[in-house]
Parts: C-alpha cells; sequence; structure tokens
C-alpha cells in the first residue's frame, strides 16, 4: 500500500527548512540576523502560497520580526499578497504598537476606496479580531457603518474572530437594519458561532 501524499505540507516543510537552515549571511543565528536580514526572510516567507501562518515558523527568523511586518506591510515594492500577509501575521503580535498600526490602515486615507486598500482595511479587521478579542470590539464595530459591504462584512468576521458574546445584542440590532445580503450572512453566521460559546 503506498503512502498518501499531502500536496499542502510541502511547500511548508520547505519554508520551515530554508528559515531553519540558510541564514542570509553565512553562520548567522536568528537573534544575529540583522533587521534587513529578518526582512528579506519574511518577504519570502510571506510569498509562499502554501504558507500558513504560525509564530514557530515566524518567531526562529529573528527578534525584530512584528516591526518588519509592519514595515512590509507599508512598502509598495512589495507584492500585495505579502503585503496583506503581513498584516495577518500582526494577528500573532498582539502588542500596543500592533494594535495602533492596524487601527491605523483602516483609517488611514490612503486606504479607503482603492481596492489593496480595502484588502489591507479586512485583514487589520480580523486581525484585529482574532489577536486582541474583546479588547479591540470597539476598535471594529467603528466600521460597522462603512461604504463598502466588503468591509461591513469583514466588521462582522471580525467580531466573530474576537469571541466576545457581549456582542450579540449589536449584531442583531445591526442585522435588522443591514441592506446587504452578503453582509446580512456575515453577521447571522457571527451571531450563530457566539450563541454556541
Amino acid at each position: 500500500m503506498r503512502a498518501r501524499r499531502h500536496p499542502r505540507l510541502i511547500p511548508i516543510l520547505t519554508c520551515l527548512l530554508a528559515v531553519a537552515l540558510t541564514p542570509l549571511t553565512a553562520g548567522a543565528r536568528p537573534a544575529e540576523r540583522n533587521p534587513d536580514e529578518q526582512r528579506e526572510m519574511l518577504v519570502r516567507l510571506l510569498g509562499d502560497k502554501g504558507l500558513q501562518l504560525d509564530r514557530r515558523i515566524l518567531d526562529p527568523i529573528g527578534d525584530d520580526v512584528p516591526h518588519q511586518l509592519v514595515l512590509i506591510a507599508d512598502l509598495p515594492r512589495v507584492r500585495s499578497l505579502v503585503r496583506v500577509r503581513a498584516v495577518a501575521a500582526l494577528a500573532l503580535y498582539p502588542t500596543p504598537t500592533t494594535r495602533r498600526y492596524l487601527v491605523g490602515i483602516l483609517t488611514g486615507h490612503g486606504n479607503v476606496g482603492t481596492e489593496l486598500g480595502t484588502r489591507l482595511r479586512r485583514q487589520a479587521l480580523r486581525s484585529l479580531g482574532a489577536g486582541f478579542g474583546s479588547d479591540a470590539v470597539d476598535d471594529i464595530l467603528a466600521h460597522r457603518r462603512d461604504r463598502a459591504p466588503a468591509i461591513r462584512m469583514s466588521v462582522a468576521k471580525a467580531l466573530r474572530d474576537a469571541s466576545d458574546p457581549r456582542v450579540v445584542p449589536l449584531l442583531e440590532q445591526w442585522l435588522g437594519a443591514e441592506p446587504d445580503l452578503t453582509v446580512r450572512a456575515a453577521i447571522d453566521d457571527a451571531i450563530s458561532y457566539l450563541r454556541g460559546r
């Protein structure tokens, strides 16, 4: 009997090996990598389509990972997939600095009304919910009346990610007033999930 292969596991293992075995400078250990080296490694890692974000993969890169993720998310020359993933990875590093940065993405004028800006804002909402939980509920709720349905849908999903059942009455009230069907579906899903907690 042949062993079954797991095609999604191969890129992840490749990335882990690359991080562990091939530092950018000969003999450098993670703590010795300078910020530029850490940023280069993160850009390569975040560009892997099979990547599952996990601190066990990111932490060995070095001691400046959260700061480098913020820089990557702001770099216009970096592919949009990598920038959005950098914002997603910030959920793994819930600090006051990363929270301020994520909130800043939501209100940044350069992000409102553009395709990439919408993607970054949607991910920032999800990262706030997943990384900061109930502490970020007010930051998330501030965008429930956004003109873009995609942002409102991400608000509902972020509230689900935050796992704070105290928002259920507010979600129920919002559900009755929300005109967009896709947003209503996300709100309904959040309500069902939070009621089950």
